[in-house]
């Protein structure tokens, strides 16, 4: 997803990751190092420490994606993930999405 956030920007799209966690707060200290352990270069966020939880319990279980039209703030399309083992995690789903969204894009 990352490595393919210049294509989308060119195109005129935006990704935005939100890492949520059911349990427990994410501090800033472990966002900052999701984010440069995993060279992320786009926008990433997390629940403020009031509202831990909220994000996991809107969005939903893990690799969710929405393509949001952001003139209309519609969601044109919700791919639903699942919770998988991080090691087994294939990134198949999210590259689909991000070739659905170029596809949109380039219209």
């Amino acid at each position: 997803m990352a490595a393919r956030n210049a294509e989308v920007n060119a195109a005129g799209g935006l990704i935005v990751e939100v890492v949520t966690q059911t349990l427990g707060t994410i501090s800033r200290t472990t966002l900052d190092g999701w984010v440069t352990s995993n060279s992320l270069r786009m926008t990433t966020l997390i629940d403020r420490p009031a509202t831990s939880g909220r994000a996991f319990a809107v969005l939903g279980i893990r690799e969710t994606s929405y393509i949001v039209d952001l003139s209309t703030l519609q969601i044109v399309r919700k791919r639903v993930g699942r919770q998988s083992i991080p090691m087994m995690y294939s990134p198949a789903p999210v590259l689909q999405e991000i070739d659905f969204l170029l596809t949109l894009l380039r219209r």
